[in-house]
């Protein structure tokens, strides 16, 4: 069943034509794993105090710039189990809100690193990661920010229950990915397309005629 949907959870290929910043800021968005990951840590940040909400957001940016420069200075890149964020992301979303509330700019910090980590074997040639690493980070930092401020206007109590329950799916489905990952069973995320050779048109594979040699005229 997991086989099935992984195209749709690792849609990461780059769009030919934007260039790396831009794939880089629609990277969150287009690949399933890192936008639920994103839209479970601003809904279970924006649910606590202002204070707490804006410590755990910066504490969040600084773990994914951090990540970002770690694979952009290692190589070869570190492996990237699947699901993981989801997973700590889930378990952070599935706590009751103001709950260890004073906690909650610690308790982010292995969902942050897991996202950032996420996008490790996804970074270009070391030329252009760090434009790549960029976008990436401008994109997840400004769907993040959203979120919180979408949930502060829209804020309602029964989107808490549903919150809760959608971090429990989270978390399943998290505990799926990265135990399949983790024992092979579960496929790798596909490569990106490698661009096919033109094949040679009918007139340049068509042979010219071979020509006989003229004979030279004898001076007798």
């Amino acid at each position: 069943m997991l086989s099935s949907f992984s195209p749709f959870w690792f849609a990461h290929t780059p769009t030919p034509g934007l260039g790396d910043f831009w794939n880089g800021v629609l990277h969150p968005f287009v690949d399933l794993q890192q936008l639920f990951t994103v839209l479970a840590l601003g809904v279970a940040m924006a649910r606590e105090e202002r204070a707490e909400a804006r410590l755990a957001s910066y504490v969040t940016g600084g773990c994914l710039l951090a990540m970002l420069a770690l694979h952009l200075l290692v190589q070869p890149k570190l492996p990237s189990p699947s699901g993981l964020s989801l997973l700590f992301a889930g378990l952070l979303l599935v706590r009751p809100p103001h709950s260890l509330q004073r906690f909650v700019p610690f308790l982010v910090v292995p969902a942050a690193i897991a996202l950032g980590h996420s996008i490790g074997p996804d970074l270009p040639s070391k030329a252009n990661g760090p434009i790549f690493a960029l976008g990436f980070s401008l994109g997840s930092l400004t769907l993040l920010n959203y979120v919180m401020l979408g949930w502060s206007k829209v804020q309602r109590s029964w989107l808490v229950l549903a919150s809760r329950i959608g971090g429990s799916w989270l978390v399943a489905i998290g505990l799926m990915l990265t135990a399949g990952s983790l024992a092979g069973t579960f496929p790798k995320k596909p490569a990106a397309p490698t661009p096919r050779k033109a094949s040679p048109s009918k007139e340049t594979t068509r042979r010219a005629p071979p020509t006989t040699p003229r004979k030279k005229p004898s001076l007798r």
